[in-house]
């Protein structure tokens, strides 16, 4: 459909917030499919409310993640900082992105660069954590952005031009996405090293890992439930960034155990962990790589 040709389209301005659930996939695991559905579903829930108290729109709930838009940022602020600190049945926590800008409202759904660029940042987001955009943090209250911390600045897919991200996150809640402090230098980087069975690669800005079953990638792993082109790992302005583009998809584990699934999308790797290749549950036979980052 030619979202632009649609007469039923309409322009607005405003912020747009991207929050997903982390910590679904063990909660299936240990209460089984039935029982985790309506506890995700009543969380969901729990979040849609959270919108409504803070004078958002509900566009739209697809698996465990929700989007929405506020015609204000402080007030999409004001909500995605009540999610990340809301704790679901059985762990469940929240992480977000948050953007503002021009977007279309159509057939139900928002569609527009903020949008993406919302959904980018809760993808590279941690565990109740929020990335928030330039355009938004810039009209955000005072005594909200002084919740925030900047990060390196980088380019979003999509995007021509790096900008830099602001990051809140629930305090002492585990690894925040790579923080700047006052005396980061803009050329740091982080030292990121990959381990699969017994060899190691070391991540260099402009020469990313490839990784899948075909000889022609750098790391080749000869197992069938891997694609042919599964994953590339790189570091890009200041990030390491784990991208599946597999058909199966990926388990990131992290040193603290909490396990993020990662499917034809772009997470970004912090601390120390495993990522098992070609499975989305903790699965003992899976090849697994070894990954150790180092902040600048």
């Amino acid at each position: 459909m030619d979202h632009a040709d649609s007469t039923s389209s309409e322009s607005k301005t405003g912020a747009v917030l991207f929050a997903d659930v982390s910590g679904s996939t063990p909660l299936y695991q240990k209460v089984g499919n039935q029982q985790a559905a309506a506890i995700i579903g009543a969380f969901l829930e729990h979040l849609k409310a959270i919108v409504a108290r803070h004078g958002g729109t509900f566009v739209k709930s697809a698996g465990d993640d929700i989007l929405c838009w506020f015609s204000l940022p402080n007030d999409a602020h004001l909500a995605a900082y009540e999610m990340i600190q809301a704790t679901g049945e059985g762990d469940l926590k929240v992480h977000a992105g948050l953007e503002s800008g021009t977007f279309v409202c159509l057939d139900s759904d928002i569609f527009g660069d903020c949008v993406n660029a919302a959904a980018r940042l809760c993808a590279l987001s941690n565990s109740r954590e929020v990335l928030v955009g330039e355009a938004s943090f810039k009209n955000l209250a005072l005594v909200s952005k002084r919740h925030y911390v900047s990060i390196s600045p980088f380019r979003l897919k999509g995007r021509r031009e790096a900008s830099r991200v602001y990051s809140l996150q629930i305090e002492g809640d585990g690894d925040r996405t790579q923080i700047l402090d006052p005396d980061h230098k803009e050329n740091a980087a982080p030292k990121a090293v990959i381990d699969y069975e017994g060899r190691r690669w070391e991540i260099s800005e402009g020469e990313p890992l490839s990784v899948g079953r075909l000889p022609e990638n750098a790391l080749q792993v000869l197992v069938q439930t891997v694609s042919r082109q599964h994953a590339t790992i790189r570091l890009a302005n200041g990030l390491v960034e784990f991208e599946d583009h597999s058909s199966s998809g990926s388990l990131v584990v992290s040193q603290s155990g909490e396990q993020l699934v990662v499917l034809r999308r772009t997470v970004v790797l912090s601390g120390a962990g495993t990522i098992a290749l070609g499975v989305k549950s903790d699965d003992p036979q899976a090849p697994r790589l070894f990954y150790e980052i180092e902040a600048p």
